[in-house]
């Protein structure tokens, strides 16, 4: 899987938004910033706007045009040396692959620069930690780079000087982080030399010596006072640079990636050392982001647009990318995911996308956000989902996360389950007002357009907009419960039902129809451990369920009934869980009606069997059982004798008449098995050993894997139950050879020592 790289670009050749022309007069603009002393050059741009690929791109074609000493302002005469340039160094095909590398080198070429070029400086302020590192850190890369490329009688000076004086600025920092706050405000009134050390004396005999704050502050502006050295090798700073013959151009880019407590000492120190001859800065940032973090000072209104202002002087704002060119980039990025053109129905889809997906897609790098998005998807899901309808929801994911939040949450909301609703539906109109109260105030309109094509069981467009019908090869839609649910896997959440699903469980669980239907809904929410939401309700239902004033009777016979889904999904992890919660519904459920319920939910044709929580009531003496179901340590039969019997023989003769096909849903057999094994009926168990046996078929394998797996400690150890069963009826020999089908290996040491002792009626310990 191959990311969009997010790296600004160099070579302007691949301007896939329209940035050269800006980038083409910037590199006019810092040509005559040059021959003006100290120029402040800002570039204005929202974070992902390309101000990076903009600075790049006019730096490429500075050096394009200083090489061919072009003094027009003619954009073709621009590009014509930009080529010129890449076939002397046989580069003419722009898309070749080194062309970026190149213009990397050529930036930091000596020979351009000892040819009468500009030494470019580039200086990320955000990689250096704390503010009071930043100056002391920019003067020494600012010596770094010019040194390499200045003259050998200037070289070590250049060094030597502006280590010096990073290394006068740090004992001032160390000293205090006031003092170089304070010094960088003299300098901004014009203070120099002794004035300024006068000026910051002065300040020092005002500040109260017995408060440690001011002591600490008072010491630092008598430590920058009395420092002469500082102005001293700042003056020497200044006179190595006026005897270097080029010009310099200072690149600080991403300004507003500083923290806010940084930012104004940063421009401070640029407007306070900006006085070094040859010296151009280039700034990128974003205007609104650097005004709010100088906004947080309690300063007078306008002071702080005033503060920007002073600093920079000349002001580039970039203009927004055209949303067709960003749109055609998504398309374009589509085709390389999934490996193939786009059909005329899905470009046709999409264009329809387009009108309203412009407050999603904003910026070029929103284009790299998305599509690396879908690539994550694509990768995960292969071809299984639709395109079109992936990429319309990680533009709601990208920008209203909270809103996408609420959406898998909530999914009932979609309609997707159809007969499966797990609470009930909403209108299409409260249905999207639910989703949309969470999504920004510009982002309304356009999320309910891009909701209602996903999801058209909302009924929220118009029908010209309704999605296609794509080939069945093209993937599922979203809105169809297996494409939704491909997708929803990819964000797992917590294991947790929904405070709204419990509320309406309560409301109907003495309702089995309901009952059913909720559960059976239940069955398709997947858990992060890849089981289902349904294990979570098991585990969960005693503490919602208890104490309540209905009757739990509708949802006891249901989750009878489900036991055939459970299995098949996979959630034998809860068997405790399943335990506990079939007791607590049984002891909610007046002792008089108990039988009652039982035998209804055997009588069910949806139940054939579902003896599990029945078992554990009759056999309440078990050491490993619950303490749910004992009362004071005395064991407490939930069901009694009359009604234990009258169920048992109704399940057994159910099992007698069962088909292969009814048996599908008995997987639980082995249950029974033991049910009526632990009551002494030797004769049910052994008749109905031999109906399992009868037929190698599937089903009645995966019976005898329940048998021959041992069975969860939380629920006792059955296999004890089981003694004197005729190896005649239950031959080692053949359960070996159906379990060996079922799981698919050779039986371990345990599971034969648990067959053996079955068989032979031994209890054995270590079995």
């Amino acid at each position: 899987m191959e990311f969009s790289p997010d790296a600004a670009k160099r070579n302007p050749f691949e301007d896939k938004y329209r940035t050269s022309p800006v980038s083409r007069r910037l590199a006019r603009i810092i040509g005559f910033a040059q021959r003006k002393p100290n120029m402040v050059i800002g570039v204005n741009g929202e974070w992902g706007s390309g101000k990076s690929t903009t600075i790049n791109f006019a730096i490429t074609y500075l050096l394009a045009r200083e090489k061919y000493k072009l003094g027009s302002d003619n954009d073709n005469d621009d590009e014509r040396a930009l080529t010129k340039l890449l076939q002397e160094n046989d580069l003419s095909d722009a898309k070749l692959d080194g062309l970026e590398d190149f213009l990397a080198s050529y930036e930091s070429d000596e020979h351009r620069v000892q040819d009468g070029g500009t030494i470019i400086v580039r200086y990320n302020p955000w990689l250096v930690s704390g503010s009071e590192a930043l100056v002391s850190d920019y003067f020494r890369v600012l010596g770094e780079t010019v040194s390499k490329h200045a003259p050998s009688n200037l070289a070590q000076e250049i060094k030597q000087v502006t280590s010096e004086f990073a290394n006068a600025l740090e004992k001032v920092t160390a000293a205090g982080k006031g003092a170089l706050w304070l010094g960088a405000i003299a300098a901004d009134l014009g203070l120099t030399g002794g004035i300024a050390s006068a000026t910051l004396g002065s300040l020092s005999l005002g500040l109260n010596k017995t408060n440690k704050a001011a002591k600490d502050l008072r010491q630092s502006l008598e430590s920058v006072a009395k420092n002469e050295s500082l102005q001293s090798t700042k003056d020497k700073l200044v006179t190595t640079f006026e005897n270097l013959d080029h010009r310099l151009l200072v690149v600080m880019d991403d300004i507003d990636r500083l923290e806010n407590e940084e930012i104004k000492p940063f421009l401070s120190m640029v407007k306070a050392v900006g006085n070094i001859p040859n010296v151009t800065y280039l700034l990128g940032y974003d205007r609104g982001h650097v005004q709010a973090a100088l906004t947080e000072g309690k300063v007078e209104n306008g002071h702080h647009a005033t503060f920007l202002e002073k600093i920079v002087q000349i002001n580039i704002d970039l203009p927004n990318a055209d949303p067709k060119l960003l749109f055609r980039d998504i398309q374009i990025g589509l085709e390389e995911i999934i490996q193939r053109k786009l059909t005329e129905d899905e470009k046709e889809d999409m264009l329809d996308d387009y009108l309203f997906t412009s407050t999603f897609l904003e910026r070029p790098r929103d284009v790299q956000k998305v599509l690396n998005a879908v690539r994550v998807v694509r990768a995960s899901t292969g071809s299984e989902l639709l395109i079109s309808d992936v990429l319309r929801m990680e533009f709601i994911r990208m920008k209203e996360p909270e809103a996408f939040e609420y959406l898998l949450q909530n999914d009932y909301l979609l309609n997707i389950y159809n007969a499966q609703h797990l609470v009930p539906t909403p209108s299409p109109e409260e249905a999207i007002e639910k989703i949309v109260n969470r999504v920004s105030t510009e982002r309304t309109h356009d999320t309910k357009r891009l909701l209602g094509k996903t999801f058209p069981e909302l009924e929220l467009v118009d029908a010209l907009l309704s999605p296609k019908q794509y080939p069945a090869s093209h993937g599922w839609p979203l809105s169809h419960g297996e494409g939704w649910a491909g997708y929803k896997n990819l964000f797992p959440h917590e294991d947790t039902l929904r405070q709204e699903i419990w509320l309406h469980l309560e409301e109907i669980s003495s309702d089995f129809e309901k009952c059913i239907t909720l559960l059976e809904g239940l069955t398709h929410l997947p858990r992060t451990d890849h089981g289902t939401m349904f294990g979570s309700m098991m585990e969960d239902a005693p503490r919602f369920i208890s104490g309540k004033s209905n009757s739990p009777s509708g949802l006891l016979k249901a989750v009878f009934c489900i036991e055939d889904i459970f299995w098949q999904s996979g959630l034998r992890s809860f068997e405790r869980s399943r335990t506990t919660t079939l007791v607590h519904l049984l002891k909610e459920i007046d002792k008089k009606d108990r039988a009652t319920v039982l035998l209804e939910s055997v009588e069910d044709k949806r139940s054939l069997l579902g003896p599990h929580g029945l078992m554990l009531g009759r056999l309440g003496q078990n050491q490993n059982f619950p303490k749910e179901i004992r009362e004071r340590d005395k064991p407490v039969p939930i069901i009694d004798d009359e009604a234990f019997s009258a169920y048992k023989e109704n399940v057994l003769e159910r099992v007698k008449q069962a088909s292969n096909s009814e048996l599908d849903v008995a997987l639980e057999a082995a249950d029974l098995l033991l049910m009526l094994a632990a009551s002494n009926s030797k004769s049910d168990a052994k008749r109905l050993a031999q109906s399992l046996l009868s037929d190698e078929d599937t089903l009645r394998i995966g019976i005898l894997r329940r048998l021959v797996n041992p069975v969860s400690s939380s629920v006792g150890n059955y296999y004890e139950r089981l003694e004197n069963i005729d190896p005649d009826i239950y031959p080692l020999e053949k359960l070996t050879k159906h379990a060996h089908k079922a799981l698919l290996t050779p039986l371990s040491r345990d599971q034969e020592l648990v067959i053996s002792g079955f068989l032979n009626g031994t209890k054995d310990s270590d079995s």
